[in-house]
């Protein structure tokens, strides 16, 4: 889709709120044309050169009654379209977030998450600005057609003289279009650049201590600051650089109607209303000039943040991004559905064949992998660092696109693993659970109604009643961000019981108990594996895990090196042994 396809599904996903700011402008444009016959009339009687039969304060007082009424329709329309401007901007969000949590992992995983959150703002503000300005121009492009009409029944050369620049100046705009287009761009991605570098930084600060990293990484952060700032320069100096050719439009024009109104005035062809007109239209024509420059270069900005926006969506339709989609922006936030109900078809096993997916960057993945987890069964994944084990489960849930292979759910093969495997068929923890700024209890539920689900059960299976008796306010007590307020084993059991509760039949954990001391991983596991029905895949590194396995699944280099129990693989798998041996899991 090209930009006014987008700025055209935007303008019609609201139509009426499309069409009231036209008509609003429309209605501005021509408020603003009335006071030029009005002053035209009114100069003209006073030098006694023409007239109409109405006096000077009926005059007056039309000019005061336009004023009010200009006023009064003019804040109206400003509050409609930061209305419209509002939706459009929150549509565009609202879109691009429901894609990347359709499929996480993807959309953004080639960038810092605050590049990509400087998309959600600026694009998605550069888009609404541009759908600002047609709307708006509208007003102004009403306005020149009357005003042209008018000003040609009096002087068609010096219309024509007055307009001629007005040409030249679109010209001109026109060309420079594409270069500001490039300048955009890199200004974004600068941008981006130092946003990302600026969340990173203060994600890592205390890995950036205890390496001694300080001074490094402020000189790094001043060099995306320094060539930020050289991009947006670039970028200005253009932008207000068409600017001024626009302004400077109308004092071309003011010099113009006084070089050739002077010997018309002399020759009484032209009258001291004929200049009070031109003289109060040029303005308007000169805000013509520059709003045509504005539209077309906030076009340009807009197709390259259409184009920014969309290489997040990770190949859909780009027409995802500009579809219609509900806002809730009055009164509470509706509430989130009950969790669904599962299957009538009791699960059995969850399958993978000659599964593959290579990372681009380093070529390394997994390749031809296939395992079975049975209903009721705890499989174990164990590798070094680098064999893929993060990479097998991320593909298993959709995450990441599998190259090759299929996922089987019952036997049935699953078109979709990124929908598939949701609550309440699959519940995952990942490596580095995320946790929000807010109560305990609500990075538990995450929108779901207490009274709907087990909550103590998860709290109990996840060995988290004894520290939740420290807490001062309990399941009520601020986490802080990103959980900062727990510690790391807190973190990974708050994460675990945020699984549990959602009672799903297969459970995907990544390394959970990797910071736990011995016993409570070791009650982690058997309140865990305790529970009815429980069919865990999970990815350890840790010996209790490995104990309580029903079966393990060696990886090396991406490859299913073996599979077995664990004595079994202590005997027959040299990988194995080497892992044991090397004291893997015994902290």
């Amino acid at each position: 889709m090209n930009t006014w396809n987008f700025t055209w599904r935007l303008l019609r996903g609201r139509p009426w709120l499309a069409l009231l700011n036209v008509a609003l402008a429309t209605v501005i444009a021509v408020l603003d044309l009335l006071p030029g016959p009005i002053l035209r009339a009114f100069f003209d009687r006073l030098t006694g050169q023409a007239g109409i039969g109405v006096g000077p304060r009926a005059l007056i007082g039309a000019l005061l009654a336009i004023a009010l009424a200009r006023t009064i329709i003019k804040t109206t329309a400003v509050l409609i379209s930061e209305l419209h401007d509002f939706l459009i901007g929150a549509t565009l969000r609202r879109n691009l977030l429901a894609r990347l949590l359709a499929r996480p992992g993807l959309g953004a995983a080639n960038e810092a998450t605050g590049a990509t959150l400087s998309r959600f703002r600026d694009d998605a503000a550069q888009v609404a600005n541009l759908l600002a300005l047609l709307c708006y121009g509208v007003s102004v492009a009403v306005f020149a057609i009357g005003a042209l009409w008018l000003l040609l029944r009096i002087d068609y050369l010096l219309t024509i003289a007055v307009f001629g620049p007005l040409i030249a100046t679109i010209v001109i705009m026109r060309r420079a279009m594409g270069r500001l287009a490039r300048y955009r761009a890199e200004s974004r991605q600068a941008t981006g650049r130092v946003t990302g570098s600026l969340g990173e930084m203060f994600a890592a600060v205390q890995a950036v201590q205890v390496a001694g990293a300080e001074s490094h990484l402020i000189a790094h952060f001043r060099r995306l600051n320094e060539e930020r700032r050289r991009l947006l320069l670039r970028d200005a100096v253009l932008t207000r650089g068409l600017g001024a050719v626009s302004a400077g439009t109308v004092g071309l024009g003011t010099g113009l109607i006084l070089l050739f109104a002077a010997g018309a005035l002399r020759a009484g062809t032209f009258t001291v209303g004929d200049f009070t007109l031109f003289a109060y239209y040029l303005p308007f024509v000169g805000e013509f000039t520059r709003v045509v420059g504005d539209t077309l270069t906030s076009y340009r900005q807009a197709g390259v943040a259409f184009a920014r926006l969309a290489a997040l969506l990770d190949g859909a339709e780009s027409r995802l991004l500009v579809a219609p989609a509900p806002l809730s922006l009055r009164g509470p936030l509706p509430a989130l559905p009950p969790l669904p109900q599962r299957s009538r078809d009791r699960f059995m096993a969850f399958e993978a064949i000659n599964l593959t997916y290579r990372h681009q960057s380093a070529g390394r993945g997994i390749v031809g992998v296939d395992l079975r987890v049975e209903r009721g069964t705890f499989v174990v994944i164990v590798g070094r660092v680098g064999a893929g084990k993060t990479t097998l489960l991320r593909t298993l849930l959709g995450q990441l696109p599998a190259e090759a292979g299929e996922i089987r759910w019952n036997g049935q093969p699953v078109a979709d693993p990124s929908s598939w495997c949701v609550s309440p068929r699959v519940a995952y923890t990942p490596q580095v659970p995320n946790l929000f700024s807010d109560t305990l209890r609500d990075n538990i539920l995450l929108g779901l109604p207490e009274e709907g689900v087990d909550l103590p059960g998860a709290i109990r299976a996840a060995v988290l009643e004894r520290d939740l008796a420290t807490f001062p306010a309990g399941l009520g007590t601020l986490i802080g961000p990103r959980g900062v307020r727990l510690s790391g084993g807190q973190v990974q059991r708050a994460a675990a019981a945020r699984m549990l509760v959602r009672e799903a039949e297969l459970l995907l954990v990544d390394d959970l108990s990797s910071a736990l001391d011995l016993e409570t991983e070791r009650q982690l596991w058997v309140g865990l594996l305790a529970r009815p029905d429980t069919t865990v895949l999970a990815v350890s590194q840790r010996r209790a895990a490995w104990r309580h396995a029903d079966r393990i699944i060696v990886l090396n280099k991406g490859r299913v090196e073996a599979t077995g129990t664990l004595d079994d693989l202590l005997v027959r798998c040299e990988e194995m042994q080497q892992l044991w041996s090397a004291g893997e899991g015994t902290t």
